[in-house]
């Protein structure tokens, strides 16, 4: 009777052991299936909720704004598949006036570093990736006017902050969509430049990356 149940004993770690080297076998064939890459470079249009911008025609001159667009290229390094570190450059018009003999321009250029949490464990979908992300950084504020015989320039900044959700979309091994939508929060400038000394606003962005 002891020998049974010695045998029984035996036959059962051996079947645990094999079990447990099954799993580990089929989640480390899982998981090297699929390798998420270490770079992307992003290319985004952002939407900022800047009222103050949009076009009008005056006599005798035009003004011009974008509205609140704005183009974004941002450079996002993966150290895991659950975390991404990005630095950000964009560029905004936020007013433009063309005169017969003068033209004004104002422009906001925000440069971000920030980084990404994905929720890879909530989501376990290799082409979805749900995240939430926060950023740091300066946003330059620019204003030229130029005339015949006078070029007249000045350059201000402030120092804010970044906070979204968002979602990247794997189209493939190279390409991925992203969209996300968050708060940005500034100081204010010291002069107002195209008509604000504040920036801060909702902003809504979604662009294209590619992935190495």
């Amino acid at each position: 009777m002891k020998a049974i149940c010695f045998l029984l004993v035996i036959f059962s770690t051996i079947g645990f052991t094999q079990t447990d080297k099954s799993v580990q076998s089929r989640n480390k064939a899982i998981n090297s299936s699929y390798n998420y890459p270490m770079h992307s470079i992003d290319l985004g249009i952002s939407y900022w909720n800047n009222s103050k911008t949009g076009t009008s025609v005056k006599v005798p001159g035009v003004d011009i704004g974008t509205g609140g667009a704005s183009g974004k290229l941002i450079y996002n390094f993966y150290p895991d598949e659950n975390l991404a570190f990005h630095v950000s450059a964009g560029a905004m018009a936020v007013e433009v006036k063309v005169w017969t003999f003068h033209e004004h321009t104002s422009t906001v250029l925000p440069i971000m570093i920030g980084m990404k949490y994905y929720f890879t464990q909530l989501f376990q979908n290799k082409y979805i990736r749900p995240y939430i992300t926060g950023s740091m950084g300066i946003l330059f504020g620019t204003e030229s006017s130029v005339e015949i015989l006078l070029v007249e320039e000045h350059t201000e900044s402030a120092l804010g902050g970044y906070a979204g959700i968002g979602s990247d979309i794997i189209l493939g091994s190279l390409v991925k969509l992203h969209a996300d939508i968050g708060y940005n929060l500034f100081t204010d400038f010291s002069e107002e430049i195209g008509s604000r000394k504040n920036y801060s606003d909702a902003e809504f962005s979604f662009g294209i990356g590619f992935m190495f």
